[in-house]
């Protein structure tokens, strides 16, 4: 199996798995981070370029979905390559291991020269409404080269990719977090429905950036610690 071929198969398997949990209104909550756990944390992303055509449909969402549910916006819309670690709170720009990150994947980014992303539809999880992104080459080897170049760091709260076999396999950009209940789930689950082949435009990186998230119960924030040129 080619991998487009397997990121349909994961971007439809995610949609199918939550669609009816969607229209019984059981979606689960996307509650703030406590020190400890394995996601919101210190992450490599490509920024992702909030077109006119997304804004529009975020904002139709978070019509269906209701007030409360959070949606990303220009500043802070992004595609994770590799969660680095869980929460451990505030992170300094000179922090050591955020350095080390840094200084590791330099040697690898040729490997993301040239690289184009396609977004194309949405999907849905559990608890958040996703942008679906198609790169024009196959991302695994990079984010396996990267998780090999950082096996020897000892990580306090490491995030979920703790082994090849789990590093993260699809590149999609999340729009919306839910957050308690929807409003009208009939009407969420059509704008999925009928946009699961909308195309977005495509983008090509210029640039890695190395970022920590701001996670509230009212917000969503990604916060650069630094910003590594792809060349």
């Amino acid at each position: 199996m080619n991998y487009k071929n397997s990121l349909k198969e994961i971007y439809d398997g995610i949609w199918s798995r939550a669609r009816d949990k969607a229209l019984r209104n059981e979606m689960a909550s996307d509650l703030p981070p406590d020190v400890g756990e394995t996601r919101w944390g210190l992450s490599f992303v490509l920024r992702v370029p909030f077109l006119n055509c997304i804004e529009a449909l975020s904002t139709d969402l978070i019509a269906r979905a209701g007030p409360g549910h959070l949606c990303y916006d220009a500043g802070n819309f992004h595609m994770t390559l590799r969660s680095l670690e869980g929460y451990r709170g505030a992170i300094a720009q000179d922090d050591d291991h955020a350095l080390l990150y840094v200084e590791r994947v330099i040697d690898l980014l040729p490997m993301l020269r040239g690289l184009t992303i396609t977004l194309r539809g949405l999907t849905c999880g559990n608890s958040s409404a996703l942008v679906q992104g198609w790169p024009d080459g196959d991302l695994q080897p990079f984010r396996l080269a990267l998780f090999h170049a950082l096996e020897d760091v000892e990580i306090a709260i490491p995030s979920g990719e703790v082994s090849p076999e789990r590093v993260r396999n699809t590149t999609h950009a999340s729009l919306l977090l839910m957050n308690g209940k929807l409003s009208d789930p009939a009407g969420f689950a059509r704008i999925i429905d009928d946009n699961r082949a909308t195309n977005f435009g495509s983008f090509t990186p210029d640039a890695v950036e190395l970022v920590c998230y701001r996670r509230t119960a009212q917000s969503i924030g990604v916060e650069p610690i630094a910003s590594i040129p792809i060349g």
